[in-house]
């Protein structure tokens, strides 16, 4: 299998840099510093008052958790942004192209047209956008000899569709269909779809 590149190294070290350091440490530490920041005085009466607190002093994790929480989201929206920029510059560097005059459309033509009708109809699944990792796994498996399932997780293949459920449907699963696309992601999640809401 053909996964070590200086394409590789460098995503690895940027995901490594930009988001595992601050998933792992950043978060946890901006938590406990908001969970110690109390507000006093007048205001922080108005604020117990607001917040339906009664029993002890709000602090600012009472009032800006949710901002914070959304980083989570952020970082995994970055994350498929830079996973999609992976998957342009592989692709370019395997065909010995310069990425600066790389057309990606035009290089992957053949594999999305074979896919779109392989799963003509179906709206998901047809799709020939490389955050779609089934067809993304099914472009490297045909023309690299990289077997997706070999190297990522079930639900990490769902990524793709994760991310559209956040971005345009504010993380809410409003149909079976979507839901059944969701599956690995529910059981790592440990939620019940459509019901819930990933990554709230």
């Amino acid at each position: 299998m053909y996964l070590n590149s200086p394409v590789c190294n460098k995503f690895e070290r940027l995901l490594n840099d930009e988001i595992a350091f601050a998933e792992s440490v950043l978060d946890d530490r901006v938590e406990d510093v908001l969970k110690k920041s109390k507000y006093i005085g007048q205001f922080g009466e108005q604020m117990a008052i607001d917040h339906g607190i009664a029993d002890r002093p709000v602090t600012m994790w009472d009032t800006e958790q949710e901002g914070v929480k959304a980083l989570k989201k952020m970082r995994f929206i970055y994350l498929t942004s830079q996973l999609e920029a992976f998957f342009k510059e592989y692709i370019g560097y395997r065909s010995s192209t310069d990425i600066d005059k790389y057309d990606i459309k035009k290089s992957i033509q053949p594999e999305s047209s074979e896919w779109s009708k392989m799963y003509n109809g179906k709206k998901y699944k047809s799709s020939t956008s490389l955050l779609n990792l089934h067809f993304t796994g099914y472009l490297f498996q045909k023309r690299f000899g990289i077997d997706f399932s070999k190297v990522l997780s079930p639900a990490t293949m769902e990524m793709g569709q994760l991310r559209n459920c956040i971005v345009h449907d504010l993380g809410v699963v409003g149909s079976l269909e979507y839901a059944n696309l969701l599956q690995h992601t529910s059981e790592f999640l440990n939620v019940t779809l459509p019901e819930k809401v990933l990554l709230r």
